[in-house]
C-alpha cells in the first residue's frame, strides 16, 4: 500500500555561518488515516458527558426486536479493559449466525463496558449461554480476578414506534414507496406517504408497515 505525501512545515533558525535549529510541524494523524484507521481525540469526560469507544455487528434477522440482552461490567485497570474487549469481540464474531439475532453493539467508557444484543424473541438470549466463548468468559468472570463486577439482564420492548424512511415524492400529491409501487394500488394502503410541506422533494414512508 502506497502512502500519499504528508504535508509538513519547517522553520529554520540560522545565523551567518550555520543552521542553529529546525522546527517541523505535520499532522500526526495523516499516516493512520491513510491506512484506514480512525483518529478520534476526545476527553474522558466533560460536564455531564463521558466519552469512549463503540463497535457494532449487524444481524441477518429483520422486523421488530422482541428482546434486548444487556451486559454491563465494571473494569478497574487497563489490563481489565483489554481482557474484556477481547472477550467481547470473540463472543460477538459468531453472533450473526444465531437464530433471531438482529444486532450487537458495544460501548466502552473508561471504567464501564456495556454489550447490547437485539434479538427476535425473549428465548433467543439463551443461545448465548451455549456458545463456547461465552461460557469461557463466564468462568473467567466468576473464577478469576477479572473486573470489579457486573450484571446481565433481558429487556422486553414496551413501545416500538414506526421507522420512517425518506422516499422520492412527486411535486404534488401522494406517491407509493419503492417497495410497493403505485402500479399495485391497494396492496398496502399504509405505504402511501403524504408529501411533507417543509420538504418539496421527498416524502416519508412507514417502512415497518411496508413489509410484505
Amino acid at each position: 500500500m502506497l502512502l500519499e505525501h504528508i504535508r509538513s512545515k519547517s522553520n529554520f533558525r540560522v545565523d551567518e555561518s550555520r543552521i542553529r535549529s529546525v522546527q517541523s510541524y505535520f499532522d500526526p494523524g495523516a499516516v493512520p488515516r491513510q491506512l484506514g484507521l480512525q483518529m478520534v481525540v476526545q476527553p474522558h469526560a466533560a460536564g455531564p458527558f463521558t466519552f469512549g469507544t463503540s463497535a457494532r455487528v449487524g444481524g441477518r434477522a429483520s422486523g421488530a426486536p422482541g428482546a434486548f440482552s444487556l451486559t454491563s461490567v465494571y473494569t478497574r485497570s487497563e489490563a481489565d479493559v483489554k481482557r474484556v474487549q477481547t472477550y467481547s469481540r470473540e463472543i460477538a464474531a459468531p453472533l450473526p449466525h444465531l437464530k433471531g439475532f438482529m444486532g450487537w453493539a458495544r460501548c466502552h467508557r473508561r471504567r464501564s463496558h456495556d454489550d447490547d444484543h437485539r434479538l427476535g424473541d425473549t428465548d433467543d438470549p439463551r443461545q448465548l449461554i451455549t456458545e463456547r466463548r461465552h461460557a469461557e468468559t463466564m468462568r473467567a468472570f466468576f473464577g478469576s480476578d477479572l473486573t470489579a463486577g457486573g450484571w446481565t439482564s433481558v429487556w422486553v420492548p414496551q413501545r416500538l414506534h414506526a421507522r420512517w424512511r425518506r422516499v422520492p415524492s412527486a411535486a404534488t400529491g401522494d406517491r407509493a414507496c419503492s417497495k410497493h409501487p403505485a402500479s399495485a394500488p391497494g396492496r398496502n394502503r399504509n405505504c402511501y406517504a403524504r408529501r411533507v410541506r417543509i420538504c418539496r422533494a421527498f416524502a416519508f414512508c412507514k417502512i415497518d408497515r411496508c413489509l410484505p
